[in-house]
């Protein structure tokens, strides 16, 4: 059964609100979420790693904006800053998802070169790297990742057709193993008649057509609501990535669009379900028919 599953990517992100406290304490919660219903190897845990001197425009930098730690106004470049994690904090982010999960899995997605060089100085061996949307464009960054060896990740949201098909030609120079393509939508939180998740089978189909080839297909959700991530297993994804937060209430850009305790046990509870009631594609009497059978019909 658990072959059929996809992988579950639960992103803490910029949630943390730069506190590691905050992050323990989100992997911990994802973590009992989980257990109880879904294999722990195919949950990860993801955070966005940038530099913002680097990847913050700098028309923005001045932007008034409220500080998440001093609950101070500041600027927005300082505001960015106070998000970022520092490598110590990485190092106990590491050691807790090992200690609950038994496993190192979790990543970063990144923003600018630098972070691409930080994971290769500091966590060459993670599992995955990933790509946001927001840089799908990205000839540099692109080839930086696939140079990292580590298996990528890339969003789509933003994007037209023509645009990720030069992705994914991009991402076939390197002659490495096709990118997981994760169907999304960029606009936090999600409206639902803008999720489109029949696209996800139209991302199946450009890979074959493009690349004769059956590459891995995800979906990922800004949706407040579990369902339409539930609802991607009946479009066969082989990952599902959701955002997370301990308060949908707390201060900050994401935390609205993001999944709390009670609405992740359901998306695990439900992905796990979905192998077993999907069946095969047969039709057959099965034993607890039979005497409903003989007493409705004789025989």
């Amino acid at each position: 059964m658990y072959g059929e599953l996809p992988i579950l990517v639960a992103e803490i992100g910029i949630n943390g609100n730069g506190n590691i406290d905050i992050v323990t304490d989100t992997i911990e919660m994802v973590f009992n979420a989980v257990s109880p219903y879904y294999p722990l190897d195919k949950v990860y845990i993801k955070f966005q790693k940038r530099n913002p001197d680097k990847s913050v425009p700098h028309h923005m930098w001045d932007t008034p904006r409220k500080s998440l730690l001093t609950g101070q106004m500041t600027n927005y470049i300082t505001y960015k800053r106070q998000l970022e994690h520092s490598l110590d904090d990485y190092k106990e982010i590491d050691d807790v998802v090992y200690d609950l999960f038994e496993t190192h899995n979790w990543f970063v997605s990144v923003w600018d070169l630098d972070s691409v060089d930080w994971v290769k100085g500091n966590f060459p061996n993670m599992p995955y790297i990933k790509i946001p949307s927001a840089h799908l464009v990205n000839r540099d960054l692109i080839d930086a990742v696939m140079e990292t060896g580590i298996p990528p990740i890339v969003s789509t949201g933003m994007s037209t057709m023509q645009q990720i098909r030069w992705a994914l030609h991009r991402f076939g120079l390197h002659n490495t193993s096709m990118p997981v393509v994760m169907h999304c939508n960029s606009s936090y939180p999600c409206k639902d008649n803008e999720i489109d998740l029949n696209a996800i089978s139209l991302l199946y189909r450009l890979a074959w057509d493009e690349f004769k080839t059956v590459s891995p297909i995800g979906f990922s959700s800004h949706s407040p609501s579990p369902y339409p991530a539930i609802y991607s297993n009946f479009f066969n994804v082989d990952m599902i990535e959701f955002h997370v937060t301990l308060d949908r209430a707390m201060e900050g850009s994401d935390h609205s669009a993001s999944l709390e305790r009670g609405a992740i046990e359901l998306l695990a509870r439900e992905t796990a379900r979905i192998p077993i009631v999907r069946g095969k594609e047969e039709l057959r009497v099965y034993d607890s028919e039979l005497e409903k059978r003989r007493t409705l019909r004789g025989a």
